[in-house]
């Protein structure tokens, strides 16, 4: 009668619980050493690239057309005929 039955799937030997425990252990270290194995490396960036805004489209107009219309000015203003008479 004092007989009890400890074969069954719910009680484990402590054997197979130390077995899986140093396995589990194993399993650890090894997930860890493999994840830090570079180190830790110091964080690089990389430097910004600012680039200077050159003029707008219009600046490239302008003066032309700022010359084109010195020279139309200019040329219908005429002042008063192209010939001097000499002596009056």
């Amino acid at each position: 009668m004092g007989k009890s039955c400890n074969t069954g799937p719910i009680h484990q030997s402590k054997g197979d619980l130390m077995r899986k425990l140093v396995i589990a252990s194993a399993i650890a270290a090894t997930a860890t050493s493999a994840a830090l194995a570079g180190g830790l490396a110091e964080p690089t960036m990389e430097p910004v690239v600012v680039e200077k805004q050159t003029a707008s489209s219009a600046g490239g107009i302008l003066i032309p057309l700022l010359i084109l219309i010195l020279v139309a000015a200019a040329a219908s203003s005429g002042g008063g005929g192209g010939t001097v008479e000499a002596g009056g």
